[in-house]
């Protein structure tokens, strides 16, 4: 069994057994790299050797950090016969998940399911050839399963396929911002969407890049919109509310008040997200790593 230790033994990992045979080339264009939808295989091939080894160690240090400050995230995924989870793309943060696994878990990897959508099946090809490289260099049991499927404004999951209602952790980076032509608040229809096919202790994961609008100068706008569209700050699950009472509060025209007057006052309301505890800091070792091979992000 190959076992990556730290960011570095990571990255040795990318360069030597992923991007090297698969002829991935450095070519940075960031505008480019901003929309890879209708990619063709060679354009992929300069995301892979791009762009794609950073989402993979960010991803990784982001999922070592939740596992590490959220006990409850350790928890479910250690008490798991089977991880479900649902990602996209060349599988840069799934890679990155898997490895955080491997770093908490000791290497001791549980059996993943991991259902893909994206709409550039040639980088779902390359996704599943690199999650399968991984299963036969770590020695674990993974199944993959890919949906080519392109976002609309109907929805973003697609119409035809059938998904799970219990995946365990759903992760996208660097996509939902690339969807404001199908969707004026992309992260949280994302979530609305998407919610149901959580498990109950499941986690949903969204990793974006911030990027600066010339009308808004030193503002981040991603991480703005982001915030904008989860002003709150809270996760929860309001009881037996159903869909119509739940549509008259998303589409109402002061949600504050709705939310006190009508569903405060007439619904159990459950908190999703609440504090975890006392929990050991990530190492700051994993973000010296980081700094040191792509400089201060």
């Amino acid at each position: 069994m190959t076992k990556l230790i730290g960011l570095t033994g990571a990255y040795d990992f990318l360069e030597r057994m992923i991007l090297e045979p698969a002829g991935a080339r450095y070519n940075p264009d960031w505008k480019k790299a901003r929309e890879n939808l209708e990619n063709s295989h060679d354009e992929n091939l300069d995301y892979l050797g791009t762009y794609f080894p950073r989402t993979v160690l960010e991803s990784a240090v982001i999922f070592e950090h939740l596992m590490r400050t959220m006990p409850s995230v350790k928890k479910m995924l250690a008490e798991r016969d089977v991880i479900r989870v649902l990602g996209c793309g060349t599988g840069g943060e799934l890679l990155g998940f898997l490895i955080a696994l491997g770093w908490e878990f000791n290497w001791e990897l549980p059996a993943v399911e991991v259902d893909a959508i994206d709409g550039n099946e040639d980088a779902l090809g390359m996704m599943q050839d690199i999650m399968h490289l991984c299963r036969d260099k770590w020695d674990f049991d993974l199944r993959v399963r890919t949906v080519t499927h392109k976002a609309e404004k109907s929805g973003f999951a697609p119409a035809n396929v059938k998904l799970r209602d219990d995946y365990d952790v759903l992760v996208t980076s660097k996509c939902l911002g690339e969807l404001n032509a199908v969707s004026q608040t992309p992260f949280l229809d994302f979530v609305c969407e998407f919610f149901d096919s959580i498990a109950p202790e499941g986690l949903i994961v969204m990793m974006d890049v911030t990027s600066r609008q010339p009308h808004n100068r030193g503002n981040d706008w991603t991480n703005l919109q982001m915030t904008g569209e989860f002003d709150t700050h809270r996760l929860v699950r309001v009881e037996n509310i159903g869909p119509e009472a739940a549509d008259r509060f998303l589409n109402s025209g002061s949600p504050g008040s709705y939310w006190r007057d009508v569903i405060e006052e007439g619904y159990t309301i459950r908190e999703i997200s609440k504090a975890e505890g006392d929990a050991p800091a990530a190492g700051k070792k994993g973000m010296d790593d980081l700094k040191r091979l792509f400089g201060d992000l």
